[in-house]
């Protein structure tokens, strides 16, 4: 998030960017963040999970498992990631509505 947030500041001028990083596994952490979040300026969200995270680690360099590498247990991690985020977003909803989108500028 680190790389992205020093792209944005490099090419798009006086811009702020902060990063937050929360559980989205838990509900109340979650809540209180987006809570604390301030209604009069922009909200844009960009989101990083896994290897772009650098959460999870790969051998050779290889990110891709085999089909019979896949467990359970891992596709079950994989949807509760996907259905937190997805009830997040449903609960930032209305406020991205409200935020002006950003204008074309072949940067982004």
């Amino acid at each position: 998030m680190k790389i992205v947030k020093d792209w944005i500041t490099r090419s798009i001028p006086r811009s702020k960017v902060e990063i937050s990083t929360i559980d989205l596994l838990d509900k109340q952490e979650t809540e209180i963040k987006l809570a604390s979040v301030s209604n009069d300026i922009p909200l844009y969200w960009v989101q990083s999970l896994g290897l772009g995270a650098g959460t999870v680690k790969i051998r050779d360099n290889n990110p891709y498992l085999k089909i019979d590498e896949v467990s359970e247990e891992f596709i079950d991690a994989e949807l509760s990631v996907l259905k937190s985020t997805y009830m997040t977003l449903q609960a930032l909803l209305p406020r991205f509505l409200d935020t002006p989108r950003p204008r074309r500028t072949g940067i982004l």
